[in-house]
């Protein structure tokens, strides 16, 4: 069986605080990254950033988890996601979705901006738990194509993209909720379910029980459960299967120890488990992964 490898160059390096998507292009400045990327068609790790991120579908099928909530992607959507907001990928079919995303310092972008539109007025909003992660195309009253599409130019001067980042922020705030605040409970979630990815990351290789990470949380084992899928889009042990199986492909490349050597190495007691758990995430064992590896080194 012939591997994309292509796609697991991106997949390998989604782990949440230490592995970010590499299967994009970028193109950075002070204030802002743009780029593109693919989610992973079977395990997109959750992470969260200090940016203001702001994606849009170019092609594919799938949803996004932002802050616990999910949403379909959709072609003239704009999805906001707010800075340390837990957020994720869930394909839904094999055509896993492309996402044109941008990345902004919303602070350095808002300095002297005061002659386009003052971004700093804004700037506490991001903040306000009923704004928008949202803007549909056909729900905004003017052409949403003026309103997104100078977001994602990436050759624009900075005067154009503090146009462009002003007249989004106060579309979203004549978009926003009128509702009560965000609580302390819901904090309280994010935090537990945040606290749980980065303990299933760093802790991968110990033998990790369900009741382990609903203490941490500090909900019992069904809400933890429950909680954790809402904001992940996995179960807990689905997500522990992805980030064990990912850090496998490192191995694979990196070593020649063998499958058993590997599954001890990435958390697996045993290594058909493990044999299986990775031909699930990936189509295909361990051995032919390697095998893959190797000719594609060859070909360069």
């Amino acid at each position: 069986m012939v591997l994309n490898i292509n796609r697991l160059d991106f997949c390998k390096k989604m782990l949440y605080n230490v592995f970010t998507m590499k299967d994009y292009k970028t193109r950075r400045v002070e204030y802002a990254e743009w780029g593109w990327g693919r989610a992973v068609p079977y395990f997109c790790a959750t992470t969260l950033h200090h940016s203001t991120e702001l994606i849009r579908l170019e092609r594919g099928e799938g949803d996004i988890y932002i802050n616990g909530e999910k949403y379909a992607l959709k072609k003239g959507n704009l999805y906001i996601v707010r800075p340390l907001t837990l957020h994720t990928y869930r394909p839904t079919s094999t055509n896993a979705p492309v996402v044109d995303f941008v990345k902004f310092d919303l602070r350095r972008l808002a300095e002297n901006s005061s002659q386009i539109g003052n971004i700093g007025d804004y700037l506490h909003f991001l903040n306000d738990k009923n704004a928008p992660c949202v803007l549909y195309g056909d729900s905004i009253r003017y052409n949403a194509d003026k309103l997104i599409a100078p977001l994602f130019a990436e050759n624009n001067t900075r005067e154009q993209t503090q146009q462009a980042v002003f007249n989004m922020l106060r579309t979203l705030h004549e978009h926003r909720k009128f509702a009560e605040s965000g609580t302390i409970t819901e904090e309280r979630q994010h935090f537990a379910v945040q606290t749980a990815v980065e303990y299933l990351t760093s802790h991968h290789t110990e033998q990790i029980k369900i009741s382990d990470v609903a203490q941490l949380m500090g909900y019992d084992e069904f809400y933890a459960m429950k909680l954790f899928k809402r904001f992940c889009g996995w179960s807990i042990v689905d997500y522990l299967n992805g980030v064990r199986t990912i850090k496998a492909c490192e191995l694979l490349e990196q070593t020649k120890d063998n499958s058993r050597q590997i599954a001890e190495k990435v958390g697996y007691q045993s290594a058909s488990y493990f044999n299986r758990q990775f031909k699930k995430t990936f189509g295909i064992t361990p051995s032919e992964y390697r095998s893959n590896v190797k000719s594609e080194h060859c070909k360069v």
